[in-house]
């Protein structure tokens, strides 16, 4: 079997664009799949963020319920924290009961933002008391025969690993999983969840690369990265469908829409893969600009807010990096920001850079322009660690922003928090 990876292979979906494969014997599995959607995440500390947040995870279930799938599995980072706040919890029942009700499985395993880092209950523990939620790999690796309403699925996978010596975790992992006993036999269309880096979407943080993925699964369903991303894997597909929501001004900068996954397979091969967009996303453009002066920067802000609009209701979160600004020109610059783009964004994300160097560009947000130094191998040369360069390039995205928000402090201490496994209480 072989064919070249387009947008879509169409099988059952009714598509009639990209590149046909045989259907194979068996009775096929519809599948939504997701990952990565942070449910009570408040970014910035803006409240609208975390309705955001709700109001795209209940499009992608509608999604579910139009495309009539056999299950919905989520590969991870459901809820922002182990401890969401009750307004999280309360969505997550009322929109998952959308699928009980009409029995689509939900199938999930735990991300690292979902595990609790002391000996408490994690919170989709409660989702699946409720019968709302079938967590896979909750107690280690683990595979399992799912009952849909026509016919079954073999699921596996196991909760994400972080830390010391993780790649050699993750690989023990999943030789335990090949090992592993499912209580079915042969036959029965199988998917592989995990919460894991791999190197082909991840410059240093990753754990797996997809040549070392197990082989036997016709659909390899990914999370952790927010981004989408999608590779062959013999007769698979390994995908990650990326966040419902850009969370940093990179993922807004490198892809502009927002998307889940829908695919058919059956216990030979994957039929079709289609990334579905989500409409309900807000809005993120970014725009890199150089100074070069108080009159020209009053230009760019008047032609930026005149192509500045509402997308489905929502007023757009604007990512602006000033490049070249004299220190005499600082509070200039931030006085006509917030007089032009003040009344027509949900809010703006300023960064001002005080080199000499003066470049003028728009970043595109489906193309960015290259970087011309790599801050990532900086960092990683010099602390030679690669998952804490990681750690230092989230934190200078993170407090870059010349506008000092606490918000981006409070967002910092999180992510040092979950680094190094370290509770609120005592931090």
């Amino acid at each position: 079997m072989g064919g070249v990876l387009l947008e879509y292979y169409p099988s059952r979906l009714g598509f009639l664009a990209g590149v046909w494969f045989s259907l194979g014997s068996g009775s096929s599995v519809l599948l939504l799949h997701l990952s990565d959607t942070h449910l009570g995440y408040r970014q910035y500390g803006v409240f609208e963020r975390e309705l955001d947040v709700y109001d795209v995870f209940e499009e992608s279930i509608e999604l579910a319920l139009r495309e009539h799938v056999d299950l919905v599995v989520h590969a991870g980072d459901f809820f922002d924290s182990p401890r969401p706040p009750p307004q999280a919890l309360r969505n997550a029942i009322r929109v998952l009961g959308l699928l009980r009700d009409r029995g689509i499985p939900f199938l999930v395993v735990m991300g690292d933002h979902d595990l609790p880092r002391r000996r408490m209950l994690p919170p989709l523990v409660i989702l699946e008391d409720l019968g709302l939620a079938r967590i896979i790999g909750l107690r280690g690796p683990e595979k399992a025969t799912v009952r849909l309403r026509a016919g079954s699925v073999v699921a596996a996978g196991f909760s994400a690993i972080r830390g010391p010596a993780a790649r050699q975790r993750v690989r023990e992992a999943l030789s335990r999983l090949a090992s592993a006993r499912s209580s079915t036999g042969s036959g029965l269309p199988s998917i592989l969840v995990l919460h894991q880096g791999l190197r082909e979407a991840l410059a240093f943080d990753y754990e797996l690369d997809v040549s070392t993925l197990p082989s036997g699964f016709q659909y390899y369903a990914m999370g952790h990265v927010h981004l989408h991303y999608v590779w062959r894997r013999d007769g698979g597909y390994v995908v990650y469908p990326g966040s419902p929501e850009a969370f940093r001004r990179d993922e807004a900068a490198r892809q502009r829409d927002r998307y889940v996954v829908v695919s058919e397979i059956n216990s030979r091969e994957a039929l079709s893969v289609q990334r579905l967009k989500l409409t309900r996303a807000r809005p993120q453009p970014v725009y890199v600009v150089g100074y070069e002066g108080s009159e020209q920067f009053t230009r760019f802000l008047a032609g930026l807010a005149s192509v500045l609009r509402a997308s489905n209701g929502k007023k757009p979160l604007v990512h602006l990096k000033v490049m070249g600004v004299p220190a005499a020109a600082r509070q200039r610059v931030r006085e006509l920001v917030e007089r032009v783009l003040g009344d027509r964004v949900l809010a703006y994300r300023l960064e001002i850079s005080h080199t000499d160097t003066i470049e003028v560009r728009e970043v595109k947000a489906d193309r960015p322009a290259p970087d011309s130094i790599n801050a990532r191998e900086i960092l990683a040369a010099l602390l030679n660690d690669r998952e804490l360069a990681e750690l230092g390039y989230q934190l200078i995205e993170i407090l870059g922003s010349d506008s000092g928000e606490a918000g981006s402090v409070s967002e910092a201490l999180q992510l040092v928090r979950r680094f190094y496994g370290i509770e609120d209480e005592g931090f």
